[in-house]
């Protein structure tokens, strides 16, 4: 875990110290947006040293959740990035899955870390897909982009617990350590088009309570299954 956070901590200072160099140029709309970016950058990998701390211990938040409500959070949050980027986010999930006795804000985070690496795969007009699976007492949450595949020398490095840092997979490894945090595990594929990670976990046999499904304040309910316009993602009446 220390490797980890150690190289989210140089990536967040190199980003600062880029930010403290743009201040002292003169203003344009090109360093605006760029200090836009870079205060983006900043704030996701903030997020995610949050979450690798929180995945270090045990969730102390273990309340049943409807897996659809931590959807909603997690993908109304890249809406917008969708939206500039002409990717349709399409969820195909099954109505009746069970709830996930779980800590949400380190599982809404794992989910976005995931659509956050499928957005930057893709980088304009393509497909994202949240699919998910129950079998047994264990559901699988799909999460598939149709970006450039990766090769299989990546894919077995991604895989591979002790050098997902060596190929690039900061938000992966987020995603890893907070699927064993709850018992999960990750698998990683790509091929026929797709590439595909999919977090397995364990699950209850019943549904959340009713209380658990209301959407957060300040959030909104976000529609994916169907053919979203060219640059935009629809709401839900």
């Amino acid at each position: 875990m220390s490797a980890t956070s150690d190289v989210v901590a140089r990536r967040i200072a190199d980003a600062l110290a880029r930010l403290s160099d743009l201040r002292a140029q003169p203003v344009t709309e090109l360093l605006l947006d760029e200090m836009d970016r870079l205060g983006s950058e900043v704030r996701r990998l903030s997020r995610r040293v949050r979450v690798l701390s929180a995945a270090a211990s045990e969730p102390t938040d273990r309340a049943l959740h409807d897996l659809s409500v931590l959807l909603d959070r997690a993908c109304a949050e890249v809406a917008d990035d969708c939206a500039t980027r002409g990717i349709v986010l399409r969820r195909l999930l099954p109505s009746d899955l069970p709830a996930l006795r779980a800590d949400a804000e380190l599982l809404v985070e794992a989910i976005r870390s995931v659509l956050d690496n499928a957005i930057h795969a893709i980088g304009e007009r393509g497909t994202i897909e949240i699919r998910g699976r129950l079998r047994s007492d264990r559901l699988t949450l799909e999460i598939r982009n149709d970006g450039p595949a990766i090769s299989p020398e990546v894919v077995a490095r991604l895989s591979d617990a002790g050098d997902v840092l060596a190929a690039g997979g900061i938000g992966l490894a987020v995603v890893r350590r907070a699927a064993e945090a709850h018992g999960g595990t990750v698998r990683i594929t790509s091929e026929a088009g797709w590439t595909v990670v999919a977090i397995e976990l364990p699950c209850e046999g019943r549904r959340a309570p009713a209380a658990a499904e209301a959407t957060p304040p300040g959030s909104r309910k976000w529609a994916f299954s169907y053919p979203a316009r060219p640059l935009g993602v629809a709401l839900a009446a």
